[in-house]
C-alpha cells in the first residue's frame, strides 16, 4: 500500500468531483508523483474500455426470467431456514421428553438426625418445616430421635401464613 495522501482523491479527480482548488493542488501533485500518475493512467484506460462496450436493452421477458428465478432463490432461502429451525425444535423436543420421561429418583429413604433449631427466629424455624412450639429456644425433641429429610417446606401451615408467604412471592 501507498505511503501518498494522494492517492485516495485519483478516482474523485478522474471523475471531476473535486472543486477548482483540490483539483490544481491534485495536478501539481501528478506532476511529482509517479506513482499516482501511473494509477490515473490505470484509471483512464479502464474507461476507455468500459466506455467501448455496448449494453442491449434486457427485454421483459428476460427481466421477467431475472425476477422469477430471484424469487426462487428466495424462497430456497426461506425453506432452508425453515428446515433448520426446524430440526432445532424437534431436538429440543426429543431431549425434553427424554428428559421428562426420567423422571424424580425415588424418594430417599433416609432419615437426617434432628438437629438443634432453636437458636434460629421463630419464622426461620416455621420456613424449614420445623414447628416453633415443639423445639423450643436451645432445644431438640429428643436426643438420637431422627425424623424426614428437610425439604425446606413448612409443615402443618395454617391458611393464613400460606396466603402471606404467596402474597410475598407474587409481588
Amino acid at each position: 500500500m501507498s505511503g501518498c495522501n494522494y492517492k485516495s482523491r485519483l478516482d474523485a479527480f478522474h471523475d471531476g468531483q473535486l472543486d477548482a482548488e483540490q483539483s490544481r493542488e491534485m495536478t501539481e501533485h501528478l506532476s511529482g508523483c509517479e506513482e499516482c500518475s501511473r494509477e490515473l493512467e490505470n484509471l483512464r484506460g479502464l474507461s476507455r474500455a468500459l466506455s467501448q462496450v455496448r449494453f442491449e436493452p434486457i427485454s421483459q421477458i428476460e427481466l421477467a426470467r431475472i425476477h422469477r428465478n430471484l424469487a426462487l432463490r428466495e424462497d430456497r432461502s426461506l425453506f432452508r431456514l425453515g428446515l433448520g429451525l426446524s430440526a432445532v425444535a424437534a431436538s429440543i423436543l426429543i431431549i425434553s421428553m427424554a428428559w421428562l420421561t426420567q423422571g424424580p429418583s425415588k424418594p430417599s429413604t433416609t432419615r437426617t438426625p434432628i438437629v438443634s433449631v432453636g437458636h434460629l427466629p421463630a419464622w426461620e424455624q416455621m420456613a424449614m418445616g420445623t414447628d416453633p412450639d415443639r423445639f423450643p429456644a436451645g432445644g431438640i425433641e429428643a436426643p438420637g430421635q431422627v425424623r424426614p429429610d428437610n425439604t425446606g417446606v413448612a409443615e402443618n401451615m395454617d391458611l393464613e401464613t400460606a396466603n402471606w408467604m404467596l402474597e410475598g412471592v407474587s409481588r
